[in-house]
C-alpha cells in the first residue's frame, strides 16, 4: 500500500512538470571540405534543408573579400578563378595547425598563390590578405558561419542562434577547440559538435524505429566525403534505461576505421595533375605559374570527375588557360581509374581497420553497408566496397549529401529547451587514445630513480565511448606536483600521420598548496588528490576540478530510532532513487559503472593512482583558481551500543592550467576577431546602401531624360520649365559620372532631391491631369446615387418615419451644391491651360465626395436600424376598456361626490399602461441592436 502511494506521488510530480517551450529556430551546419549543407527546426517545420540564394541545397565552403565587398557560397567561387589571392577554400582542412604541420605544407602546395605565416603566440597560421588585414582559418570559417545562420534565419523567418555542428571523426583535439573557436567569434552558440557519422546513423535511425529490438542489428556507414574516409561499424537496438517508461533506440558505435585524404579531392587532384600535365606538353607552358590557371584546372578536373561516375567518357575543355590558350582533351573513366588506382585500393585497408576495432563484429554479422558522402558515387569506389566486405549489393537507403545535416538537427532539437522529441541515444567513441604522464612521488629520504620515475596512466583509451566522466587519484602526493596529459599510444597511426596530429601534448597541470591543505587535516585519514576529468558530448577533455578527500571518524552514543522517523527515511530514500543525497563522486562513479561493465576499470590500478569512471554529469568549471571549501558526507554503522560516524571533508586545489596543442586566446582577442568581422559588416551595409543611392539616381536621371520629350510631359511645362529641368539633369549627370570613392551616399540622395524638386511642378501637374478624370467620374457616381437615396427617403410612408424634413432639406441642399460647385469648377478649369497650375484640384473633389459619403452613410443607418413604436392589439384594448370599467363602478360606491377622479381614472391608467408597453418596446428594439452583427 504505501509503496502504491510513493508510485502515485512520483507519477503526479513527473505529469505536472510544466514543459519550457521556446520560439526560436535551431539549426545544423555539416562542415564538409567543399560544401557546406545547412538545416533547420523550427515550429510547424521539422528537418528541413535550407536552401540558400541560388535556391540550391548544398553551398559551397568559400568566402572571398576584395576591398570591402565580400561574397559566399556561389559567388564566392567564381571569385576564385577570377581572382583566386582573395578566395580562401578548404578551410576545415587547416584550423588548430602549425605551419610545419604536413597538411600546411600540402595545403601550400597546392594554392601556392596564398601569403600564410604563423602566428608567434598562437602558433597557428594566418592569412596575410593585404598590407592591413589578415585573416586566422577560423576567422574565415567564422564569416562562412555566419552567412549559414543569415541563410537560416532567412528560411526560418525567425531568429536562430543555436546550432548543432559536424566534424569528422578523426579531428584531434586541437580541430575541436578551433571550430568552436569560429563558432565563438561568430557568436553562435553551439549546442554541440557532432561525428558526422553518428549523424549519418542517426538520420538513418529516427525513421526505423519501429525495425530495431533488443537483440541488436549491426550496420556499417561507409562515409567517403571530400578530404576523408570513415569507416563506422554501429549496432541498433533498443534499451531501457532506469529512467524511461519504454524502451528507446540506442545508436552505439563499435569500430571506427578512417583514411585522412581519402576523399574526393584527392581525385581531383589527381586528374588536375594530368590535364596539367597534358597542358604543359602541349603548349610548353607552366600553368602552376599562373594562380587562374590553377584554379581553371581545379574547377574542370572537379566537373569531369562528376561527369566520369556516369559516363564512360567525356572532354575536358578549357577556354584561355592562360596567354588566350584553350584547351581540349579526351578522358575516359578507366584513365582516371588508373590515376587513382593506389587510392581505391586504401578502400579495403580502412574496412579492415573498422572491423579489427570492432572486436565482436565480423563482416557475416552486418546487415548492410550504408552509403554516405558524394565521393561514394564513383563507380569504382562501390566496386571496392563491395570486394572488401562481401556484400552483394550496397545500401542507398540515404541521401548521400544531406544525411549528416539531418541527423544533426535532429540531434539539435533534442539538445534545444524549445523542443520535445523523441529520446534516440547515441554512444560514440574516442578515436586517439588520452593518457596522464606524471613523475613518480620520491618519500623523504628515499633515493629517486632516474629509470623509472616517469609514470603513464591511460585516462581515456581508443574508443572509449562519451560522454563521459572519469576521476583520476594521486594517492601519496603530498606536496605540490604537476602532471601532463598527452595523447596515447599512436602505434595503430602511421607516422607520417602521427605529424598531421600536431602537438602530442595536450595540457599541463600544476598543483599549488597541496601540502598546506594536508597540514590542515593531520588528524584526518585522506582518500588522496582528486583529479576530475571530463570527455564532454563534443568530443574534447575538459578538466572540472582537483580536490583533496579526508575522511574523519567519530564515535557518538547510539539511539534508538523511531518508527515515524523510519517512515520518513524510507521515503527521502525513495526519492533519492534509494541513496543518501549525500553520496560521495566515487560511489557514483561505481554505480554507473554497473551499467557499462564493459568499460569498468579498464585502467589499471597502482598504489601510485587509481581511475574512476562515471557517466555522472558535474557543473562545468572553468575556472584554474577555485576558492577553497569544505563539503561533508556522512554515513553511519551501529556497532554495540555507540555510533561511529564518517565525515567525508573535500578541499578544493587551486591549479594553473595551460592548453598545449591549440593555445587559447583571451576574452580580448575574441572580441577583436568579432570587431573585424562587425567592421566588414558595417562596410558591407554602408555599401551597399550607397550602391542604392547611386543606382536611385542614375535612374531617375534617365528616367527624367525621357520624359523631356514626351508629349504629356511638353504639355504640362513651359518651354522655360523645360529648359532649367534639361539644364539640371545635365549639371547632376556630369557630376555623377566625375563622382569617385570619396563621396558620401548622403550626397547622391541630396542630388535625387534636388532633381525632384526641379520638375516638381511639372509632376504636380501630370499627375493632376491624370487623376482629374477618374475623380469626377467618381463624384459623378456618388452624387447619382445620393440623389436616388434621397428620393428613395422621401417616398416611405407611414405614421412614423425615420427620417425629419429637416434631414431631407440638409441631403438635398448638400446635393444641389455639389452639382452646382462641379459645374462652376468644370467652367473655370477649362479656362486654364495644361502648363499652369490647375483650378480644379483630384484633392477638393476627394473632399466633396467624402462629404457626400458621410450624409448619406448617416441617414442610411438611420433607416436602417430605425424601428416605428409597436401599437397594442384589439385583445389588448378590450382588456384594458373592461378593467376600467371594473375600477369606474368600485371608485363610485365609495365616493359618489368625486365624478372628476372616477373620470380621470381610466385615461391615466390607459396612459400607464400605454407607458408600460413603449417600455417593453424600446426594451426589445434595444435586445434587437445588440444581437445585430452590423452594430
Amino acid at each position: 500500500m504505501r509503496f502504491g502511494i510513493l508510485v502515485l506521488l512520483k507519477i503526479l510530480l513527473v505529469t505536472f512538470l510544466p514543459h519550457v517551450t521556446e520560439s526560436v529556430a535551431v539549426m545544423s551546419v555539416d562542415l564538409g571540405s567543399e560544401f557546406m549543407k545547412i538545416a533547420i527546426v523550427k515550429p510547424g517545420i521539422p528537418m528541413e534543408i535550407v536552401l540558400n540564394k541560388e535556391s540550391r541545397r548544398k553551398t559551397p565552403l568559400v568566402v572571398s573579400i576584395k576591398g570591402d565587398d565580400r561574397q559566399f557560397g556561389e559567388m564566392a567561387l567564381q571569385q576564385s578563378i577570377k581572382n583566386p589571392k582573395t578566395a580562401y577554400v578548404y578551410l576545415t582542412q587547416i584550423l588548430g595547425k602549425s605551419l610545419d604541420n604536413p597538411d600546411i605544407q600540402s595545403y601550400i602546395a597546392r594554392y601556392p598563390f596564398y601569403n600564410i605565416k604563423e602566428d608567434p603566440v598562437t602558433k597557428t597560421i594566418y592569412f596575410q590578405h593585404d598590407e592591413n588585414l589578415k585573416f586566422t582559418p577560423e576567422e574565415l570559417l567564422a564569416m562562412i558561419l555566419e552567412y549559414a545562420r543569415e541563410l537560416a534565419a532567412d528560411f526560418a523567418e525567425q531568429a536562430v542562434d543555436a546550432a548543432v555542428l559536424t566534424v569528422p571523426p578523426y579531428f584531434n583535439q586541437a580541430e575541436r577547440k578551433a571550430v568552436l573557436r569560429a563558432a565563438e567569434i561568430a557568436n553562435i552558440k553551439v549546442l554541440q559538435l557532432i561525428n558526422t557519422n553518428i549523424a549519418a546513423g542517426l538520420n538513418y535511425g529516427v525513421f526505423r524505429r519501429k525495425d530495431f529490438n533488443s537483440t541488436g542489428s549491426n550496420l556499417m556507414f561507409f562515409d567517403m566525403g571530400g578530404s576523408g574516409t570513415t569507416v563506422t561499424i554501429a549496432t541498433f537496438l533498443m534499451v531501457k534505461n532506469k529512467d524511461d517508461y519504454e524502451a528507446n533506440p540506442q545508436l552505439t558505435v563499435r569500430g571506427v576505421g578512417f583514411a585522412r585524404g581519402l576523399g574526393g579531392q584527392e581525385f581531383t587532384l589527381r586528374l588536375a595533375k594530368h590535364l596539367a600535365k597534358l597542358f604543359n606538353e602541349k603548349n610548353k607552358r607552366d600553368v602552376y605559374k599562373n594562380p587562374k590557371a590553377i584554379m581553371k584546372i581545379y574547377k574542370e578536373a572537379e566537373r569531369v570527375k562528376n561527369i566520369l561516375s556516369a559516363n564512360t567518357e567525356t572532354m575536358a575543355q578549357i577556354e584561355n588557360v592562360m596567354d588566350d590558350i584553350d584547351f581540349k582533351v579526351k578522358v575516359s573513366r578507366s584513365e582516371f581509374e588508373d590515376l587513382c588506382s593506389d587510392l581505391f585500393e586504401r578502400i579495403e585497408k580502412t574496412v579492415q581497420d573498422a572491423v579489427k576495432s570492432a572486436e565482436l563484429v565480423e563482416l557475416t554479422d552486418l546487415t548492410s553497408v550504408v552509403l554516405v558522402g558524394a565521393s561514394t558515387r564513383i563507380p569504382r569506389v562501390q566496386a571496392e566496397l563491395l570486394k572488401a566486405t562481401k556484400k552483394s549489393d550496397l545500401g542507398k537507403f540515404l541521401n548521400t549529401d544531406e544525411a549528416p545535416a539531418l541527423g544533426a538537427v535532429y540531434q539539435a532539437a533534442y539538445q534545444s529547451k524549445g523542443y520535445k522529441v523523441k529520446k534516440f541515444y547515441i554512444k560514440d567513441v574516442n578515436t586517439y587514445p588520452i593518457c596522464v604522464d606524471f613523475e613518480k612521488y620520491v618519500a623523504p629520504g628515499e633515493e629517486k630513480d632516474p629509470e623509472n620515475n616517469s609514470i603513464r596512466r591511460v585516462l581515456f583509451d581508443k574508443l572509449n565511448p562519451f560522454p563521459q566522466k572519469k576521476v583520476m587519484t594521486f594517492s601519496r602526493h603530498v606536496e605540490d606536483f604537476g602532471f601532463s596529459v598527452n595523447y596515447g599510444d599512436l602505434s595503430f597511426l602511421s607516422q607520417d600521420y602521427v605529424k598531421t596530429l600536431g602537438s602530442l601534448n595536450l595540457s599541463q597541470v600544476q598543483l599549488h598548496g597541496v601540502k598546506d591543505i594536508y597540514e590542515k587535516h593531520l588528524n584526518e585519514e585522506t582518500k588522496g588528490i582528486k583529479v576530475h576529468f571530463r570527455l564532454d558530448d563534443s568530443g574534447i577533455l575538459r578538466l572540472d576540478k582537483i580536490d583533496i578527500v579526508f575522511e574523519k571518524q567519530n564515535a557518538e552514543p547510539t539511539t534508538e530510532e523511531s518508527t515515524l522517523s523510519k517512515l520518513g527515511n524510507k521515503i527521502s530514500s525513495f526519492f533519492s532513487n534509494g541513496k543518501s543525497e549525500e553520496t560521495t563522486e566515487e560511489e557514483k562513479g561505481k554505480d554507473d559503472d554497473t551499467e557499462n561493465k564493459e568499460n569498468v576499470n579498464s585502467e589499471t590500478t597502482t598504489p601510485e593512482t587509481t581511475t574512476e569512471q562515471t557517466t555522472t554529469p558535474t557543473p562545468k568549471t572553468n575556472s584554474t583558481n577555485e576558492t577553497a571549501t569544505n563539503s561533508t558526507e556522512s554515513t553511519t554503522t551501529a556497532k554495540n551500543e555507540t555510533q561511529i560516524k564518517s565525515q567525508i571533508l573535500r578541499e578544493n586545489i587551486n591549479f594553473d592550467y595551460v592548453e598545449l596543442d591549440l593555445i587559447p586566446v583571451d576574452k580580448k582577442s575574441i572580441e577583436e576577431s568579432r570587431k573585424i568581422l562587425s567592421d566588414i559588416k558595417e562596410k558591407e551595409k554602408a555599401k551597399r546602401k550607397r550602391a542604392a543611392a547611386v543606382n536611385a539616381l542614375e535612374a531617375y536621371i534617365f528616367d527624367l531624360k525621357d520624359k523631356l520629350h514626351q508629349d504629356e510631359f511638353v504639355k504640362c511645362s513651359t518651354t522655360e520649365e523645360r529648359e532649367k529641368i534639361s539644364a539640371k539633369v545635365e549639371e547632376v549627370d556630369n557630376w555623377l559620372s566625375d563622382a569617385d570613392n570619396s563621396v558620401e551616399t548622403k550626397e547622391f540622395q541630396e542630388k535625387l532631391n534636388e532633381l525632384k524638386s526641379s520638375c516638381k511642378d511639372v509632376t504636380y501637374r501630370i499627375n493632376e491631369k491624370k487623376l482629374r478624370p477618374k475623380k469626377l467620374d467618381e463624384l459623378k457616381d456618388v452624387l447619382n446615387k445620393s440623389t436616388e437615396f434621397l428620393s428613395f427617403a422621401r417616398n416611405l410612408t407611414g405614421e412614423d418615419l425615420p427620417l425629419t424634413e429637416t434631414e431631407f432639406n440638409s441631403l438635398d441642399k448638400l446635393i444641389n451644391s455639389t452639382k452646382e460647385w462641379r459645374v462652376k469648377m468644370l467652367n473655370e478649369q477649362a479656362k486654364v491651360a495644361d502648363n499652369e497650375q490647375p483650378k480644379l484640384l483630384s484633392t477638393d473633389i476627394s473632399d466633396k465626395i467624402d462629404e457626400l459619403k458621410r450624409e448619406v452613410s448617416y441617414l442610411s443607418s438611420k433607416i436602417k436600424y430605425f424601428r416605428p413604436k409597436k401599437k397594442p392589439s384589439t385583445e389588448e384594448k378590450n382588456k384594458k376598456n373592461t378593467t376600467s370599467k371594473d375600477k369606474e363602478e368600485t371608485d363610485k360606491k365609495e365616493s359618489e361626490n368625486q365624478e372628476s377622479t372616477t373620470t380621470e381614472a381610466p385615461d391615466q391608467q390607459e396612459a400607464e399602461s400605454t407607458g408600460e408597453e413603449n417600455e417593453t418596446t424600446t426594451e426589445a428594439n434595444q435586445t434587437e441592436s445588440t444581437n445585430n452583427p452590423e452594430l
